[in-house]
């Protein structure tokens, strides 16, 4: 066994071979707690400090929130270093995409204001799909609807057999795949809009038809550095492969045993393993140390992923992770309940004990499977007096922002078809058949939807009122006034959001639309940071939240109750599943506590193949764990 002095030098090598790889392709396999964002972060600074251009160096992260991540990560580096913060090409994959199509919209016939939907403007989407197919006679029920465009955006994914996604209806009425992408794609051209999926896949096609373009592209990169691999469906990596093309080097970090949306986002974890088919030269670097996880947590996890072929039929054998003996063993603990409010009973009792602790854990996870298992949680530890984070739904934008957002779009554009489609209904309070019937009108004339309705001799007084009330806004100069006007137009000025809005927009210099639909759009929080406490005065932090959303987080303590085969893995796809609760263990340092409940009344009975109540076994994984 090595001891910490050995493990810190081969760690160190490590880190110093990936961060100073400057020819060809490689990957990176970096596992739990391995320090890989601070890894790529100081391969960016070094590539800086070689006088690397830093515009010709391509970061693309998964989510927003990596992306700065690793711009503070750089910062502070470069801070340390005495080194002058160059301008940073750190994006998400879509941000990137959808900068290409924007450059080159004339290239494949795009509007250069075109749109991406939204959830909210999803679902405006279907509605009006709907409308359009019940004139061609056909049926589109709310269950199978979904069904449908889960469809529609894994062929934009990149998946060829759409039946390993979701079976649609085969009943008589019911609308084909082909019928359903015609009458979404109809609207979606007259929003000059597109999903999110597409805009990758026009990125991908836009590079592949215009050999011009891919070498204008390509001649600006020459390092491009990619985090979570595993996690890029088959299209996102498509456009990787095409901007890599005359890079210098080519450098992805991944970890397929952490891959945790193949099902939900269509991810392709299989090109971790096939990394070297795909560049025959790529050169495999690892971060075998997990400083994170004590021995006895991380033992029990890799037993879930240490599995042969049948099991894991994407995986790439690799080496257990190396602990941190600075971690210690750690402590891991399954244990079983009679029922739910027991399980609730004990979890509510070992908070209290940690709180108790002298010091007390920094921070607590509770996982879910489900959010409202996990919401049901979260109501009775409330009543037991614990201050909890409730993080198990999706930041969800309310309505007043939404109104907001859509009246900047159309103010800044007034031919935005979509946000006048968004207006008319939610704003105006139109019928969506009616809206249906206007917007055949303006299509066939060729005019704007807001256009056409502002000239019917038939619109309401309200809607000439705001149509007046636009070209009054256009006109302010002092845009913080406008909006003021615009929030009081809503009647949101009191919504606690807008007020964020508000104050943000108050200190900006040179505001402008575009900037704050940007900011809008990147969902960004417009709240202050609060004061970071000390070490002293700074609470525990008790977060429950969905296994999901844990990813790229850690605690002192983990806990993971509701573990019964019924739920995990239940009729779901077993290799992703054993792959969450992976993921989910090698959250907690110190401390992990894994239960189950032999009986569950409400929504977990439903999430069960056969809705058992009692007689509830404990998840096949905790079997494997425990061998």
């Amino acid at each position: 066994m090595m001891n910490l002095q050995e493990i810190e030098k081969r760690a160190k090598h490590e880190k110093e071979r990936i961060i100073q790889h400057r020819e060809g392709p490689s990957i990176v396999i970096a596992g739990p707690g391995s320090g890989k964002t601070t890894t790529l972060a100081e391969r960016l600074v070094g590539l800086f400090r070689d006088d690397s251009d830093p515009s010709r160096i391509i970061a693309v992260t998964f989510t927003n929130h990596a992306a700065d991540e690793i711009k503070e990560k750089v910062i502070k580096i470069c801070e340390k270093l005495g080194y002058e913060t160059p301008d940073l090409h750190i994006s998400t994959m879509h941000y990137l995409a959808k900068g290409l199509l924007h450059r080159y919209s004339d290239k494949i016939g795009l509007p250069t204001s075109f749109r991406v939907v939204g959830r909210p403007q999803e679902n405006i989407l279907l509605t009006d799909t709907r409308i359009e197919l019940k004139r061609e006679k056909s049926k589109l029920d709310r269950y199978p609807r979904n069904t449908y465009l889960k469809r529609f955006k894994a062929n934009r994914a990149g998946i060829s057999n759409l039946d390993t996604v979701a079976k649609i209806p085969s009943k008589s009425g019911f609308a084909t795949q082909e019928q359903f992408d015609e009458c979404y794609d109809s609207p979606l051209d007259y929003y000059r809009s597109m999903d999110w999926y597409d805009v990758v896949a026009l990125a991908v096609k836009l590079l592949r038809d215009n050999r011009d373009i891919l070498d204008e592209v390509t001649n600006q990169i020459d390092h491009l550095l990619i985090d979570e691999y595993q996690d890029l469906n088959r299209a996102d990596q498509e456009l990787i492969y095409l901007l890599a093309t005359k890079a210098k080097s080519l450098m992805v970090f991944g970890d397929d045993d952490q891959s945790i949306y193949q099902t939900g986002r269509f991810a392709n974890p299989s090109a971790v393993k096939r990394f070297k088919k795909i560049y025959a030269d790529a050169k495999i670097y690892r971060l075998s140390v997990c400083w994170r996880c004590g021995a006895l947590i991380m033992d029990a996890a890799w037993k879930l992923i240490d599995v042969d072929g049948k099991h894991l039929p994407e995986r790439m054998p690799k080496e257990k992770p190396i602990t941190n003996p600075k971690r210690g063993t750690g402590e891991f603990k399954i244990k079983s309940f009679k029922s739910e409010k027991a399980e609730i009973q004990t979890l509510s009792d070992e908070l209290q004990n940690e709180l108790k602790k002298t010091p007390p854990p920094k921070n607590i996870l509770i996982l879910f499977h489900d959010k409202e298992i996990g919401q049901k949680y979260f109501d009775a530890l409330q009543t037991h007096g614990f201050q909890i984070e409730n993080l198990l739904g999706k930041q969800t934008v309310s309505e007043a922002v939404l109104l907001l957002y859509e009246v900047i779009r159309l103010l800044s554009d007034e031919s935005d078809n979509l946000a006048a489609r968004f207006l008319l209904q939610k704003l105006f309070k139109w019928k969506p058949e009616r809206i249906a019937e206007v917007r055949r009108i303006s299509h066939n004339q060729n005019k704007s939807l807001w256009q056409t309705v502002s000239e019917d001799d038939d619109t309401s007084g309200m809607m000439k009122s705001w149509s007046e009330n636009f070209k009054r806004w256009r006109q302010m100069d002092n845009f913080v006034k406008m909006l003021i006007e615009i929030v009081k137009a809503l009647e949101i000025h009191g919504e606690s959001e807008i007020q964020k809005i508000l104050a943000w927009c108050d200190k900006q210099q040179d505001l402008t639309f575009h900037k704050l639909i940007n900011r809008l759009e990147k969902g960004v929080d417009f709240e202050e940071p609060a004061p970071v406490e000390t070490a002293e005065d700074s609470p525990t932090r008790i977060m429950i939240m969905t296994m999901h959303g844990a990813k790229g987080l850690d605690a002192d303590v983990v806990f993971v109750p509701a573990l019964e085969d019924e739920l995990m893995p239940n009729q779901w796809y077993e290799p992703e599943q054993r792959r969450l609760l992976y993921v989910s263990m090698t959250r907690a340092k110190r401390r992990l506590f894994l239960s189950w409940a032999w009986s569950r009344i409400g929504r977990a009975t439903y999430r069960s193949l056969n809705r058992a109540e009692t007689h509830r076994k404990r998840s096949r994984f905790l079997d494997e764990i425990e061998r």
